[in-house]
């Protein structure tokens, strides 16, 4: 079986990382699959590696973001005949609407959904509208939808909507060894606080300003190290006014954003990592932060607490008194930061990239035997032959 993945909106952050994940793994497997990758050529840097089953097509575009879409509605359909793709994996929320086969997409973004709950500039409001429309288009094209966590159905796919049947909850995995062995990074302070967010209203940094001055103004000395790179360009610019405002310039350090291998070491050698952010679906930085054992503090919100459970020391996202209290008892109550250590290599532990692998590839062998909206077509297996879409090399 020839399977698409379309790649064409990934370059950086969670989506980069899960391909970087997910593919060698793809490859690894001894089941007859093999997997087109259609991206922009420097995505195809970033994700290449000596493949055995795994294709990658670069697919140039100009004219931006619109140039992007227009390529990835009207090119990549043609280019999947051509490459005799049976099934189309989107890896992003919108479909690929003119598509002939069967298609699985992936809401793992829920910025479009709720944008008007978060302060975003003019410009980012348009954009998450249009990805709005496009989602909810693409939740009724689609012929099976795969959601990163519960919320992510919740909020994509109400109890009441038409189309949560086709939905299946698949997490992300995450691989602690990776995690554990990620070296401090050059020029990295002796203690410090770390976060890591996009310049999005949801990432919630401005909170976490505010909530850093209160913890300075308590003692705390560890300076704040911010990894994260431009998305919209507005609130950014609120969230450097935030930082002048409160004098913290000397002790707030951006690095912007830093390619995974050296955030990994941001993250495993920090002091303590905070998550602000009031809207993830399936945060893969949460997941990587239990991985390398860190002691976390975060905002209390859904999918965050569906992920972390009892490994992090949760407060109000949206109070910067309750999130300094947070941060303050964890670095200063005895025994604190070593038992949420602790629970956090137990928690990641329920998500072994293996079972979210394994998942995706039942999911996929069923989407083959549906017609492009979800119409049942006969299997040309014979009945009662197992599935081969796990087995493994010897």
């Amino acid at each position: 079986m020839n399977i698409a993945i379309n790649a064409m909106p990934i370059d950086a952050y969670g989506g980069l990382t899960y391909l970087q994940e997910v593919l060698p793994r793809l490859d690894a497997l001894e089941n007859g699959y093999r997997w087109f990758v259609y991206a922009r050529p420097a995505t195809v840097a970033k994700l290449s590696f000596p493949a055995r089953r795994v294709v990658f097509r670069p697919v140039p575009f100009h004219l931006g973001r619109p140039g992007r879409l227009l390529i990835e509605q009207l090119w990549l359909p043609r280019l999947f005949e051509a490459d005799g793709i049976d099934v189309v994996y989107t890896a992003t929320n919108v479909d690929l609407f003119l598509a002939r086969q069967p298609t699985v997409i992936e809401i793992r973004n829920l910025e479009p959904f709720l944008h008007q709950q978060f302060p975003n500039s003019f410009p980012q409001r348009w954009r998450c509208r249009v990805l709005a429309a496009l989602s909810r288009l693409s939740l009724q094209t689609a012929t099976r939808i795969m959601c990163v966590s519960e919320f992510a159905r919740d909020v994509a796919l109400p109890p009441q909507h038409p189309c949560r049947h086709k939905a299946t909850v698949i997490p992300h995995g995450c691989d602690p060894a990776r995690c554990e062995a990620a070296a401090r990074p050059v020029g990295a302070p002796p203690r410090y606080l770390f976060t890591s967010g996009r310049m999005a209203g949801y990432a919630n940094l401005l909170t976490l300003i505010e909530a850093y001055a209160i913890c300075r103004q308590l003692g705390v000395t560890e300076p704040l190290v911010i990894a994260g790179g431009p998305h919209d360009a507005g609130y950014e610019r609120r969230v450097l006014r935030q930082i002048h405002r409160l004098g913290l310039e000397p002790h707030v350090r951006r690095l912007g954003y830093v390619p995974h291998k050296e955030f990994l070491g941001w993250l495993r050698h920090s002091s303590l990592f905070v998550f602000p952010s009031l809207l993830e679906a399936c945060p893969n930085t949460l997941l990587e932060a239990m991985a390398c054992g860190q002691a976390i503090v975060a905002s209390r919100t859904p999918a965050a607490v569906e992920l972390a459970g009892e490994a992090a020391e949760w407060c109000s996202g949206t109070d910067a008194a309750s999130m300094a209290a947070a941060i303050v008892r964890v670095l200063r109550e005895p025994g604190r930061l070593e038992w949420l250590r602790q629970r956090a290599k137990e928690q990641v532990r329920k998500f072994p990239w293996e079972s979210s692998i394994q998942r995706l590839c039942e999911l996929i062998e069923s989407t083959k035997s549906m017609g492009r909206l979800g119409r049942p077509v006969p299997l040309l297996r014979e009945s009662g032959q197992p599935s081969v879409a796990m087995q493994k090399q010897p």
